[in-house]
């Protein structure tokens, strides 16, 4: 993959303010193992960034371990589905495993 493939998007101190704003009920809405669906808005050679349908504003995480498909990351726009394995307090980031990527 070529570093151009990689993204953030443009808006990513609003991203950022949202997550911080909707924190509190992203993590009580979204409990481990809660079943969880997003867009992905950005691609990092670690992982994938999406916006969370559950909670409008929280934002999703899944490292490229957490990602099915021998870890290739999902187009940006990607519609996702998977599972919360955490909360990563420290960045407002809802850690999750994608089992699906439409």
């Amino acid at each position: 993959m070529l570093v151009s493939d990689y993204s953030w998007p443009e808006h990513g101190d609003r991203v950022a303010e949202r997550a911080r704003l909707t924190w509190d009920v992203a993590v009580v809405q979204l409990p481990v193992g809660a079943r969880i669906t997003g867009s992905v808005i950005a691609r990092q050679p670690f992982g994938v960034f999406f916006a969370v349908d559950e909670v409008p504003g929280a934002l999703g995480l899944a490292e490229v371990t957490a990602l099915p498909g021998g870890g290739e990351l999902p187009l940006l726009s990607a519609r996702v589905t998977g599972e919360v394995l955490g909360h990563r307090h420290e960045n407002r980031q809802i850690y999750a495993r994608v089992t699906r990527v439409d």
